[in-house]
């Protein structure tokens, strides 16, 4: 079985983590209550949230190791990623129902901060500016006092990812291309 490489993941990890949000920009599922109006929506937008931080997963392991900064900032990079899926799952088992476990938002914003800390940790020590616009947009979407700007945090960190992966394979292609 083909493994998935961590350029590919981090673009396809922020293509599908971004059609979610956008998607519930363009089309919200819940009430202002929290409580599920449209659950068939409601399952694909946190199936793609899903795949997409599962596949976060991957690209932040994959982040290179050339120094302890780097090093740090994979791991806190991978602990967010986890915490994002975990906290999709949770909503998706919980939302069906009617409205999402309020205490699964918990592991979304720990998530967020770790994932924001292990991306300028590990772009800064890098020297990945994509990262460090992941990181930022993390850190808007977490802090921002709402909407819009928590989504269009939320989409800078998924696009950000996105565009670092594709940077890195187009350096591998040439990388290939010159051998």
């Amino acid at each position: 079985m083909p493994t998935i490489r961590p350029a590919s993941a981090a673009v396809a990890a922020g293509v599908l983590l971004g059609g979610s949000v956008a998607a519930e920009l363009v089309q919200p599922v819940q009430a202002s209550d929290g409580a599920v109006v449209q659950p068939v929506l409601f399952a694909a937008y946190l199936l793609l949230w899903i795949a997409g931080a599962a596949l976060l997963v991957i690209a932040a392991a994959g982040l290179p190791r050339t120094s302890r900064a780097t090093r740090i900032g994979r791991v806190l990079a991978v602990a967010g990623a986890v915490l994002l899926t975990a906290f999709a799952v949770v909503v998706l088992a919980t939302g069906l129902g009617s409205r999402p476990l309020e205490a699964s938002f918990l592991a979304f914003a720990l998530g967020l901060l770790l994932s924001a800390a292990g991306a300028l940790t590990a772009g800064l020590a890098g020297r990945r500016p994509l990262l460090v616009v992941a990181g930022v947009g993390a850190l808007v979407a977490l802090l921002a006092p709402g909407d819009p700007w928590h989504d269009l945090g939320l989409l800078g960190f998924c696009l950000a990812w996105a565009a670092d992966g594709v940077v890195r394979l187009r350096a591998r292609d040439r990388v290939g291309a010159a051998a």
